[in-house]
């Protein structure tokens, strides 16, 4: 796979039969849809595109690519990118909920997808989160990479002329796009393992190979770190915020092939690259208002609607930035994952198993912390006299290690004892739960997609 298409001959001529189609205005327009309460960099969204397209005769053709987006703290664009036209509208500060920041931002999305279809004639709506850009991450020459192995604007018109499909649900490459919760366990074994062998390239095919929740995965051994951190980084804090926030460094995602090698498959799992080629299940289907998972959910109540539903294979980067973690944010994207996946499960199984899953869950989440704790407290004893590998546990200094290891289970401490008592309203959050889907598909059954 090349680090940049261009050097791909045979994607070079499909794209220039996509860029013939749109020389002579034969291309549905592909509007972005963003929605965001933090601060938009505009700047480099455009550039991304820009980069993602270079060389391409979309660049130069007007009145094609698009982007919409509601936010209340956008950064102006340095640059100008010709080909793109661009649509602010201002979020109001009622219509972002606290507590549901995600389904409010979803809703508004859904807002601006309407006012698309009313501007453009048959348009490809790209519902599109704000921390994704064009990139992809890759294994390039053995190391870890970003770089431009496809267009993700060609990929969308290529697949459009391939598949028969209503909504095509990508996925991301960079950090996984789960709360930490589900990932710390995997994070510690390898940040506390001394020596493990050579990581094998095969580990990238491995299902969820960074998910402590996965019942797929198969494969649990340590992975030798990958990317160490610069001498300055090389502290508590570096590593508790990929413990508790951007989930770890060393599992990032990766694309392992191009888009045009996979064979799309039924899913409705979806996440904030999801592209729409008929807009009526984005515009009549009410999103439901829940802060996690509720994307899936309306997968699942277009799927019941005869949308043809396909997992679109061209990923879109996750980049969480420099941001740091805090503990009650971390607590609450815990609970709203663990309520929202078991809700999912639940609509597709059997809401009378609703219980059973929800319980499920929060034991199953609960013996990941205590494993967490365990793994801590084995350490504790063991301290190496010389310094070790940087970028693993034993690479930090004395009076770092101690920082870590108070901090960590200080902070597991806290997420279980919260989710214990979370345990504890388990019927009143079934019996809400079972209301929610309930009246979302009472809701669908007065909606008519043709």
């Amino acid at each position: 796979m090349n680090l940049y298409w261009q050097n791909d001959e045979a994607l070079i001529k499909v794209y220039d039969g996509i860029d013939n189609l749109a020389l002579e205005g034969q291309l549905r327009p592909i509007v972005f849809i963003i929605a965001t309460n933090r601060k938009f960099d505009f700047t480099s969204f455009e550039q991304s595109l820009l980069d993602s397209l270079k060389s391409s005769a979309i660049c130069k053709t007007r009145g094609l690519i698009h982007l919409f987006i509601g936010d209340n703290n956008f950064i102006p664009s340095k640059n100008t990118c010709d080909f793109l036209s661009v649509k602010r509208v201002k979020m109001d500060s009622h219509e972002l909920n606290k507590k549901d920041d995600i389904g409010c931002i979803r809703q508004f999305q859904r807002k601006l997808a309407r006012e698309a279809c009313e501007n453009f004639e048959d348009p490809i709506l790209v519902i599109m989160d704000d921390d994704l850009s064009f990139e992809s991450l890759m294994l390039h020459n053995g190391q870890l990479q970003l770089g431009y192995p496809f267009s993700y604007v060609h990929e969308i018109y290529n697949f459009s002329t391939q598949f028969e499909c209503d909504v095509a649900l990508g996925s991301v490459t960079g950090s996984p796009p789960l709360p930490a919760t589900s990932c710390m366990r995997t994070f510690l074994q390898d940040f506390l393992s001394a020596e493990v062998p050579q990581n094998n390239s095969e580990n990238w095919n491995e299902s969820d190979y960074y998910y402590d929740l996965s019942e797929t995965r198969t494969n649990w051994s340590a992975w030798k770190i990958i990317q160490k951190p610069d001498i300055n980084q090389n502290d508590a804090e570096y590593f508790l915020n990929q413990m508790f926030f951007t989930c770890s460094n060393n599992r990032p995602l990766i694309i392992t092939q191009l888009p045009s090698d996979k064979v799309p498959y039924e899913t409705v799992t979806r996440g904030g690259n999801t592209v729409i080629f008929n807009s009526k299940y984005i515009t009549e289907i009410v999103h439901p208002k829940l802060p996690r998972r509720g994307d899936s959910i309306w997968s699942i109540l277009a799927l019941e609607k005869n949308a043809k539903i396909l997992k679109f294979s061209a990923p879109l980067y996750h980049d969480r930035g420099n941001e740091t973690y805090d503990n009650s944010n971390l607590k609450q994207r815990m609970i709203d994952d663990i309520f929202g996946a078991s809700l999912q499960r639940a609509m597709l199984q059997n809401l009378d198993d609703f219980e059973k899953i929800l319980s499920d869950r929060i034991n199953r989440q609960l013996e990941m912390i205590d494993d967490c704790l365990r793994l801590i407290n084995l350490i504790e004893n063991t301290y190496p006299i010389k310094r070790g590998i940087i970028g693993t546990f034993w690479g930090l200094s004395k009076k770092e290690q101690r920082l870590f290891i108070n901090t960590a289970k200080r902070e597991l401490v806290c997420l279980k004892n919260h989710l214990i008592h979370y345990s504890l309203s388990i019927c009143e959050n079934v019996e809400k739960g079972t209301i929610l889907a309930k009246s979302l598909r009472y809701d669908l059954a007065k909606v008519m997609i043709k």
